[in-house]
């Protein structure tokens, strides 16, 4: 969880992390895949010194006395010394365990600094690294956002992981999407959105949730809280999907005429351009797909409207009931579906499929594929070499990407 808060946190601008946890908690996560060589592309500029992670390093004496006057020492130093917009403290297995009042602590300091300051559990006993990532979302919301009043047709986006390779071209394809339709985004929880605009996330009439696994139950506090409605629907992976997307979100605002010119206009765009790659290139790959459930589940759509066979479908975690659904109602009998497989399972499987071409997933997948000569292709979490990326995976240019990205590929694989 803590790997997952991070990631979390390094997609908020002008926010640090304090690890609430000992040393080896703060030496382990700088090399895991957490501060891999993929950043958020709007703030790439920013994050190319080293990773700072400041820490109260627990000891044995603090599990005795307590860490709270550690805790706010640690607090007010990080704000002298680098004036962060944001600090969120992010406890571990450790504290947690200690029972210390972290919130008094926050709430008592917050008084007395200029940064604004949240504070999210994420010790390892309670979930992985999408829960963390959650974790951090659902503090937000209920530490810093208050009720706001309404505004007509806006949206938020929920559940976006801002340092996926593909995210930040994804948040500005469905923000073009949706306003060409008249729908105005007023936040993205999490990529890019500044204090200001998590602030202003209240104002939203509606809320899209984008990834089920992260955003689903952020979305589900937000209209406990302030009263605003979600909506779940089909990944926008695909011209097909995205209509989907795009007619469900319309349907709420009553805008269903405007988006269907939208959609008329921007599939038959994305037809020509997918269609100038196919005269040239045979998309028929076999491929797999290593991905959480979301990711995978629209993905894998997404390759087989491109006109690719998956024959391996791979969810990195137990999916939601909503989600088990849509990955059965995916089966076929040239497909295998594995759900929230481990390590040794992953592998043998890859040792029975045949004539796999490519698995789409990240670097997990290139250690358990090297051995049967499988070629990986880095786009999902967790990466840990530079990947270089060029547009969306999400919504009509997705498609277009995709194509002109798996031209390439086959002809790389030809020479």
């Amino acid at each position: 969880m803590l790997n997952g808060a991070l990631r979390a946190v390094k997609c908020i601008p002008g926010a640090l992390p304090l690890l609430h946890a000992s040393q080896g908690c703060q030496e382990s996560l700088y090399f895991d895949g957490c501060f891999s060589p993929v950043k958020p592309r709007f703030c790439l500029q920013k994050m190319t010194d080293e990773p700072f992670i400041p820490s109260t390093i627990i000891n044995e004496q603090d599990v005795i006395f307590g860490t709270e006057e550690n805790l706010e020492v640690a607090l007010h130093q990080l704000c002298e010394k680098n004036a962060p917009r944001l600090i969120a403290i992010l406890t571990s297995d450790a504290s947690e365990i200690i029972g210390d009042d972290v919130t008094d602590v926050m709430l008592t300091t917050r008084k007395s600094v200029s940064s604004e300051i949240i504070n999210a559990e994420a010790g390892s006993l309670n979930g992985d690294h999408i829960d963390g990532f959650r974790a951090v979302i659902e503090a937000l919301i209920s530490q810093l956002m208050e009720p706001r009043e309404k505004r007509d047709y806006t949206v938020n986006l929920i559940g976006v992981a801002g340092d996926e390779v593909s995210s930040w071209f994804d948040v500005q394809e469905l923000k073009s999407i949706l306003s060409a339709v008249g729908i105005k985004t007023c936040a993205v929880l999490l990529s890019g959105s500044t204090l200001s605009d998590i602030a202003d996330a209240p104002h939203a009439s509606l809320n899209l949730v984008i990834n089920e696994e992260i955003g689903l139950q952020p979305a589900r506090l937000m209209e406990e809280q302030f009263d605003i409605p979600y909506l779940l629907s089909q990944p926008p992976y695909g011209i097909q999907d995205t209509c989907l997307w795009l007619e469900d979100v319309a349907s709420h605002f009553g805008l269903e005429e405007r988006a269907q010119k939208i959609m008329e206009k921007c599939t038959s765009h994305t037809l020509h351009a997918v269609r100038k790659y196919e005269r040239d290139i045979n998309f028929s790959l076999d491929t797999g797909v290593c991905a959480d459930p979301t990711t995978a589940v629209g993905f894998s759509r997404l390759l087989e409207e491109l006109g690719c066979t998956v024959t391996l479908l791979s969810v990195n975690r137990a999916p939601t009931q909503h989600m088990h659904e849509i990955l059965c109602a995916c089966d076929a009998q040239w497909k295998t579906i594995l759900m929230n497989p481990d390590y040794y399972q992953y592998k043998e499987t890859l040792k029975e499929i045949e004539d796999l071409d490519v698995i789409f997933g990240g670097f997990i997948d290139t250690l358990a594929a090297a051995e049967y000569q499988i070629p990986v292709i880095e786009l999902f979490y967790p990466l840990m070499r530079m990947i270089e990326w060029d547009g969306p995976l999400m919504g009509f240019k997705g498609a277009e990407t995709m194509a002109r990205n798996l031209a390439k590929y086959s002809i790389q694989q030809w020479i």
